[in-house]
């Protein structure tokens, strides 16, 4: 187990990954197969909050689009993603007024989701390594 607190030690120090796993080691106390467990939640339940945030505010449904973006919000928290957080967060004040927000605001959105996808499902391989 010590190679996988290595492993997920160094992709947590470069820019590529957009989940901190310390964040979820600290939150976690070390529990491998818990961090695991969430990060396979996270994968399921939220890849596609980007489309189905777009599809809502595409079809003026703010309010579905607002609680979408608020939950998205608290998971990222919840995984370390925190460019994720900060987006949605930004997304969230911005539906709060009712408005709709841009296309830049959208893609960022997706963008960060599907990196941090990507970085969870990096961690996911490198704790499934290690059973």
């Amino acid at each position: 187990m010590n190679q996988t607190i290595a492993d997920l030690q160094v992709v947590s120090n470069t820019c590529h990954s957009e989940i901190d796993i310390r964040v979820l080691r600290n939150s976690m106390s070390n529990d491998f197969g818990a961090i695991k467990m969430l990060l396979e939640i996270f994968v399921a339940d939220h890849c596609k909050d980007g489309h189905l945030i777009r599809h809502c505010i595409q079809g003026h449904r703010l309010a579905e689009a607002r609680i979408a973006v608020h939950s998205l919000k608290g998971v990222a928290g919840s995984v370390g993603a925190t460019g994720l957080r900060d987006v949605a967060c930004h997304l969230d004040q911005i539906l709060k007024t009712q408005k709709n927000p841009t296309e830049h605001h959208l893609k960022a959105l997706e963008h960060r989701l599907a990196q941090a996808v990507i970085s969870a499902n990096y961690h996911i391989s490198v704790l499934t390594g290690s059973e």
